[in-house]
């Protein structure tokens, strides 16, 4: 069984072939990944041999190919994730396993006494945010051993 990235893929190649001169990977206009939606109207997008805007005809074949290109993106962020989402975050943890991991992580640096600078660094969570999630006070944290000398 073809992945469902791949079989968009090849639909988008496939709409090349009826447009004639549309690329339907660079002429469609700029993809931004993040808001997973497209920069430009394609009333404002320009035939690059002309440098004039496209015909009204052409502009219907453009939103067609951004919609399967939009699906061929979403099928991407699926596979990569192994789930289907219905928005994406990047760089946020979106799992309940993955912040449990995640919070016992910062537990555990606050109890060796790591600056909270560093944990947010490495977590991607404002410092503010750490200190407010955990209740912050370093006393709360740090392990209090007795010192024992033994004797000779």
């Amino acid at each position: 069984m073809e992945r469902k990235s791949a079989l968009l893929y090849t639909q988008l190649l496939k709409m090349d072939k009826l447009s004639g001169f549309i690329d339907p990977i660079d002429d469609i206009g700029t993809f931004d990944s993040y808001h997973m939606k497209f920069v430009e109207k394609v009333e404002e997008l320009r035939n690059p041999w002309s440098n004039q805007p496209y015909l009204p005809k052409w502009q219907e074949k453009i939103k067609e190919m951004r919609k399967v290109y939009l699906a061929w993106q979403q099928a991407l962020l699926e596979e990569e994730q192994g789930t289907e989402i219905k928005k994406h975050r990047k760089n946020f943890v979106t799992t309940p396993e993955l912040r449990k991991e995640q919070n016992d992580f910062i537990r555990v640096c606050l109890e060796y006494g790591i600056p909270i600078k560093t944990i947010s660094e490495q977590t991607g969570y404002a410092e503010k945010t750490i200190r407010n999630a955990f209740s912050y006070k370093r006393n709360q944290h740090l392990n209090k051993r007795k010192i024992t000398i033994p004797k000779r």
